[in-house]
């Protein structure tokens, strides 16, 4: 089954033969609903911006047609993909930048791409595997390119993100939580989720195609918005702790782990103290470095802050949608700072306020405040 559409990415003054004819085998395998093209796909006197990136928003895969014009300089001396404001590059850029398969399709002999040659926004495009339609071997290359692509957008088998959703109350209302957890997925153009009930709550379960930014990035934005729509049997205001990982992790199943993750007595006094959120994300150490802390402009790494543990568990860090930072987490461990040698600030993100200690950081040096025996001027 296919899992998210196919976007055509091509100049009109560079190998616009290749792109329709890349168009038309893509819609015989797929269907016309699954794939994008602009010309085809957008009507005439149809604002095309909507269009344009909700589209990419939902698709799997981007086939970037690079023939012999595409970095072509014009009579000026300018070439178009050096244009921030140039539409081909600024869908590269933003597939690039969501996690999205972006697949160069190298027409003829055209050399192969090179990081000197582009912008830094799409320079990563050099480094995607590529692929080439040999100017004699087209009728060959189409349908083996064709046949890659569907092992991209229709490999449903392996999940690649597991979400745990534990509801606050006792009496949780699975069925809305399930709706939000459909709708969040939606709204925020991703493919169909696999929902699991359980007695804890639900376990969600994005298909490998799916890259994990986006489950922590658009979707939790887009769940946040969701549970402000449903209540609590109780009536009170849906809430719920999330834990999102990687399904493969080492062998440990992630199921079990993310369940451990969400009872640290450290997750349940910030979600006591956040009441203006609908969740609190909590994430493994292994998951914050390989996706958070990497894709800084989809989800800022300084709003999540470690998880003090005094039981031996692995680290972890727990993000509030909404707020600067996790409300309540300082307040959730009290462990005694040890002063740390030699001059300068040291911080530490502590609570108390002793002598030269302020919020846990240590002032040392010949930096002063007034003392008492000078009083206030």
């Amino acid at each position: 089954m296919l899992v998210g559409d196919i976007f055509v990415n091509y100049r009109s003054d560079d190998e616009p033969g290749v792109a329709v004819l890349l168009d038309e085998k893509l819609c015989e395998r797929f269907g016309r609903d699954r794939v994008f093209r602009d010309n085809r796909s957008i009507g005439l006197g149809v604002d095309f911006r909507p269009q344009l990136w909700g589209r990419l928003a939902k698709s799997s895969v981007l086939m970037v047609v690079c023939g012999a014009r595409w970095l072509a300089a014009d009579e000026h001396g300018r070439r178009r993909v050096d244009d921030p404001d140039d539409f081909v590059r600024r869908e590269i850029e933003w597939a690039l930048t969501m996690g999205i398969a972006v697949v160069p399709v190298l027409v003829g002999d055209v050399p192969d791409l090179k990081v000197s040659d582009l912008p830094s926004g799409i320079a990563d495009l050099a480094h995607r595997q590529r692929w080439r339609l040999r100017t004699r071997g087209m009728q060959r290359d189409i349908p083996q390119l064709i046949d890659e692509i569907a092992s991209i957008v229709s490999d449903t088998s392996v999940p690649g993100t597991v979400m745990v959703l534990q509801p606050a109350g006792h009496e949780a209302d699975l069925s809305g939580l399930s709706e939000a957890v459909t709708l969040a997925a939606s709204d925020a153009g991703l493919p169909a989720v696999e929902i699991i009930r359980r007695v804890f709550g639900l376990i969600a379960e994005f298909p490998s195609t799916v890259e994990p930014i986006r489950v922590v990035s658009g979707f939790l934005s887009s769940m946040e918005h969701a549970l402000s729509t449903r209540s609590a049997p109780d009536g009170a205001p849906l809430r719920v702790l999330v834990g999102v990982q990687s399904a493969t992790t080492r062998g440990v199943d992630p199921r079990d782990q993310l369940t451990r993750l969400l009872a640290q007595p450290a997750v349940t006094a910030v979600r006591r103290r956040a009441t203006g959120a609908g969740l609190v994300l909590v994430i493994p150490n292994d998951f914050y470095d390989a996706h958070v802390r990497t894709h800084p402009e989809l989800a800022d790494p300084a709003t999540y802050l470690p998880v003090p543990s005094d039981d031996g568990m692995p680290r972890s860090w727990v993000h509030v949608p909404g707020y600067s930072s996790p409300p309540g987490l300082r307040l959730a461990s009290k462990p005694t700072p040890t002063p740390p040698t030699g001059a300068g600030v040291h911080f530490n993100n502590y609570d108390s306020i002793i002598e030269n200690q302020i919020a846990g950081d240590y002032v040392r040096g010949d930096k002063h405040s007034p003392s008492r025996e000078q009083g206030h001027q």
